[in-house]
């Protein structure tokens, strides 16, 4: 799962717009005209109703569920998606307390979005049992995004007491959750919203894109779809997504209805032709509260240039209805610059790593883990390679006094340095120091080499500031409480990384890479070096396995496919100089090979091992598809 402090940055930031597409609003008087016959209802429909239990792992994150005297607070995130209110909530605690707490003075405070909640007191009778509490939420303070605060207040002596203390701690239970009771909204046709409500950042859980198509779309209509597949899948990024397939047929649910003048689905029959490519939204027939997206066009072709369109993610979008009159030519991409990929023909510094704000600082005695993901194309070479340089910086209050404060680094879970947080003798000063492996002036910038056999496609860099604390007794005779510092740290933006001189190599088919990057079809970041091999006549769920494929390959590389080129014919595609993924049945052509039994083989062994971890390799917790 991502880090709870990417729940900040669910709403910002766009898939990567290419082009600019010039929209020109098509006629109202034609939507108006039309929409009436979709949309016109005998009765009113009650809103959808939906029960959410957000579980305590998937809003904490990484972050440790135990609380101690110290490390007194837990932050729980989640978000509610743009077409839905709350009309109650409340949170269902489950704890364990120490049992060395005293009654009373021993707590729990709930905080949403900073407002307090209330109260939750800690029973030591028995001791140490565990213990469930409901917390009601009120649902004014809630928003897209929100933060639930618990915060424990211990004591386990009246006087004399350390904040340090062993006994101090309780621990949040793993059925902890948030229940939520949600209720859909209508929402205006209006494309300004898109990708929403089709996909929604905002939920929690795993997202399902309806597609909806006349009957067995051809060549161009496939296309369409796999460009929009895969910029929901640049969308997507780490989170769950599926796609469903249907002919001729609406899900109850929103939808993306492809469908030309001449092959459309029945329930389009009255809508008015078009003479170029059209986007649209409008009402679901069945239900108002869900939309259908319609790309309209005079030809399969228009499809293709309405589905770019709409990638492109052009701030011109607005309105109920567009006609895409002029689409402008999209820049050729280059082997290796998948925008999630970090670029291997330079150095590249921290601050373009960040996710979201306050990614590289923090807090506290005992602070979280600074994570920066590394993605790198999966065949760079580099064994038995000097290693990978690393110019680190940083700056954190200082201590006092020489102690056992410390920053380690560590790649993908496995130590590789540590070094010690000097004290200052200018407390006013920002402290610039260098890792120590070559030198001695502390006034340069870190440098360090990491081993490169530890590098793999997917990698994780971790940095944890670790404070001494002198908080409690100064002696047996004196009782002194110290309040501890408000302790902090930061890696600055000006760190660099730097992937380039490394040759590209690895040995192929590679199951393992293609699942977890694409590879070798994603080295093109738009697709524009591959071709696709589709059955005749495509079944919905061949269809959706295409839309599968792509929607992950965008997701690994940030960027939709707008180059991919769809084929029914093996024999024309094996003639192009191009990486071939065929999906479907073996083509006969394919079978006359001399080597076909080893490579199937191969491919069949790769499915059927159970997964294990690579040495070199990270494999995310929660992988989409």
């Amino acid at each position: 799962e991502a880090p709870p402090e990417a729940a900040q940055a669910l709403n910002d930031g766009d898939a990567p717009s290419p082009n600019e597409a010039t929209l020109q609003g098509q006629a109202a008087a034609a939507q108006n005209a039309a929409e009436p016959e979709l949309a016109a209802l005998d009765e009113p429909f009650a809103p959808p109703t939906y029960t959410q239990n957000i579980p305590l792992d998937r809003m904490l994150g990484e972050a440790s569920s135990r609380l101690y005297g110290i490390r007194h607070a837990a932050e729980l995130e989640f978000t509610i998606p743009r077409d839905r209110w709350v009309p109650s909530a409340q949170l269902k605690l489950q704890f364990t307390p120490s049992p060395a707490l005293l009654p009373r003075v021993s707590h729990l405070l709930v905080f949403l979005n900073e407002e307090l909640m209330g109260t939750v007191p800690i029973h030591t009778e028995p001791p140490g049992q565990r213990q469930t509490y409901a917390v009601p939420l009120d649902p004014e303070y809630l928003s897209t995004y929100n933060r639930i605060r618990i915060e424990f207040v211990g004591h386990y002596t009246d006087i004399c007491e350390d904040l340090a203390h062993t006994s101090l701690w309780l621990d949040l239970g793993q059925r902890t959750e948030v229940e939520l009771l949600e209720e859909m909204i209508p929402m205006a046709n209006d494309l300004a919203f898109f990708p929403e409500p089709f996909f929604d950042r905002n939920h929690m859980f795993g997202q399902k894109v309806s597609f909806v198509f006349a009957g067995s779309p051809d060549l161009f209509t496939q296309e369409a779809a796999g460009i929009l597949a895969s910029y929901f899948g640049t969308r997507a990024e780490w989170r769950d997504l599926s796609f469903g397939v249907q002919f001729n047929e609406l899900p109850e649910s929103h939808a993306i209805v492809l469908a030309t003048n001449d092959t459309r689905p029945e329930f389009l029959a009255d809508f008015p032709a078009v003479d170029a490519p059209v986007i649209a939204m409008i009402d679901h027939p069945d239900n108002p509260y869900y939309k259908l997206l319609l790309v309209l066009g005079q030809e399969p072709a228009d499809l293709k240039t309405a589905a770019q369109a709409l990638a492109a993610g052009t701030p011109i979008l607005r309105g109920s209805s567009v006609t895409v009159d002029w689409l402008e030519p999209l820049e050729p991409r280059k082997p290796y610059d998948a925008p999630n990929w970090i670029p291997t023909d330079r150095e590249v510094f921290f601050a373009e790593l960040v996710q979201y704000p306050g990614q590289l600082q923090v807090t506290g005695l005992r602070p979280r883990s600074i994570n920066l993901p590394l993605r790198v194309p999966p065949d760079l070479f580099v064994w038995r390679s000097k290693g990978i340089p690393l110019n680190l910086l940083y700056r954190y209050t200082p201590p006092i006094t020489r102690d056992e404060s410390r920053l380690t680094l560590a790649l993908n879970d496995r130590f590789v340095a540590g070094y010690p947080l000097e004290p200052h003798t200018d407390s006013g000063a920002i402290t610039r120091l260098r890792l120590d492996v070559v030198g001695s002036d502390v006034a340069d910038v870190a440098s360090l080499r990491i081993p490169a056999l530890r590098v793999g496609g997917y990698n994780d860099l971790q940095l944890d500031f670790s404070f001494a604390s002198t908080v409690g007794n100064a002696s047996a005779d004196t009782c002194r409480t110290t309040l501890p510092v408000d302790t902090r740290a930061i890696i600055d933006g000006r760190s660099s990384i730097n992937f380039s001189g490394y040759p590209h190599y690895i040995e192929m088919p590679n199951l393992h890479v293609f699942g977890s990057s694409g590879f070798p079809f994603s080295r093109m970041a738009d697709l524009s070096e591959t071709v696709v091999v589709m059955p005749e006549a495509a079944a919905p769920h061949e269809v959706e396995l295409l839309l599968q494929v792509l929607g992950m390959i965008g997701a690994r590389t940030g960027y939709p496919a707008y180059g991919v080129e769809l084929v029914n014919d093996w024999t024309s595609a094996s003639e192009r100089d191009k990486d071939i993924l065929w999906l479907g049945e073996t083509p006969e052509e394919f079978r006359e090979r001399p080597d076909a039994n080893l490579l199937l083989n191969h491919t069949n062994t790769w499915l059927t091992l159970p997964v294990r971890e690579q040495r070199g390799e990270w494999t995310p917790p929660t992988v989409p598809y």
